[in-house]
């Protein structure tokens, strides 16, 4: 009884066959499919694996290479925009300004909320919300550019166009878009949003050679930052995008028109009502009068390039320098200041 249950359990004393071997899974899926669908899932798959690879090397060398080729924005925390050399004569009366950039730096404080809210609104909605680089605001000015069938929209932040201007150059290759990139990411790191929208200010560039918010209202309104309305505001914040096309000197209706879609950007991003912003557009105080008066300031400003100054002046430096030019000069700097607004 033992002998034959033992033999039952090994299969009745018939020697067992031998399982056939298993093909893989994925091998016996493709074996089973047409000849071209095998071609394409395994051209589908090559290219997967070689894509991946690609991505791999790129992120490696996005975020341990080339960190190593950026420059420190350490720099930053002693950061001074360059001024203008003043020249005095033996009586320590100011003659004139030499400029390699017109520009006067202001702090954050003394700039109006109406023109801060301005920037902000046409150049960086969600300034004070991202890190840095702003995916959502790059997906808007994607679909906005394709709606119009131009670029309309750009999607570089703030502090992208900050890093841009101060330690990249304007070509627009891949390299220097992932170190714009990379930069605005570390700033937004070390500096807070307060300070990078104040540096930012008195940095980017307003056109007829005005840089930062301070030279360009002495530029066009022929006064300070401080005392510009909300329409003058919206003048100003317009132009940073295109300077030279928007400007109200040699283009006023587009200067206009740019003007009017700032104002509707500040009603959008909840700055003022929209009864508020269509009083600026109608009010009946007109900007010829301090147009004049700045186009009369840019002529003078001109004409101090023309005429000798006694010797020549370093201007890069920010620096005062005294030294007696000869009287002619000296004259005819002074009645072309006196063309400059008070």
């Amino acid at each position: 009884m033992a002998f034959w249950w033992s033999k039952a359990r090994r299969g009745g004393g018939q020697p067992q066959q031998p399982s056939p071997p298993r093909r893989p899974w994925l091998g016996g899926f493709l074996a089973s499919q047409p000849r071209w669908l095998r071609i394409f899932l395994l051209s589908v798959g090559v290219m997967t694996l070689l894509g991946m690879t690609t991505l791999g090397v790129a992120v490696l060398w996005a975020f341990a290479i080339l960190p190593r080729s950026l420059p420190a924005v350490s720099a930053l925390e002693t950061f001074q925009p360059v001024q203008g050399s003043k020249i005095y004569d033996d009586n320590d009366e100011l003659i004139t300004e030499l400029h390699v950039e017109r520009r006067i730096f202001v702090p954050l404080a003394q700039i109006p909320k109406s023109l801060r809210d301005a920037i902000i609104a046409t150049e960086d909605r969600r300034f004070y919300s991202h890190w840095g680089i702003d995916p959502i605001g790059i997906a808007r000015a994607v679909v906005q550019n394709y709606r119009r069938g131009r670029v309309v929209e750009g999607g570089s932040t703030i502090t992208q166009q900050l890093t841009k201007v101060l330690f990249l150059t304007p070509d627009k290759s891949l390299e220097r878009k992932l170190k714009e990139a990379l930069l605005a990411i570390e700033l937004e790191r070390r500096y807070s949003k307060d300070r990078i929208l104040e540096m930012y200010l008195n940095q980017i560039y307003f056109g007829h050679g005005a840089y930062g918010v301070e030279a360009a209202a002495r530029t066009y309104f022929g006064k300070s930052v401080s005392e510009l309305s909300v329409r003058e505001s919206a003048l100003l914040a317009g132009l940073p995008r295109a300077p030279t096309s928007y400007s109200p000197f040699d283009h006023a209706n587009a200067a206009k028109l740019r003007r009017e879609i700032v104002l509707r950007r500040l009603v959008e991003f909840g700055t003022i009502k929209e009864q508020e912003a269509i009083e600026h557009l109608h009010d009946p105080q007109s900007d010829d009068a301090a147009h004049g008066r700045a186009g009369a300031a840019r002529w003078a400003q001109g004409a101090r390039g023309s005429h000798g100054q006694g010797q020549a002046v370093r201007a890069s430096g920010g620096r005062a320098r005294h030294g007696r030019a000869p009287d002619g000069a000296r004259q005819g700097a002074r009645r072309r200041l006196r063309l400059l607004p008070k």
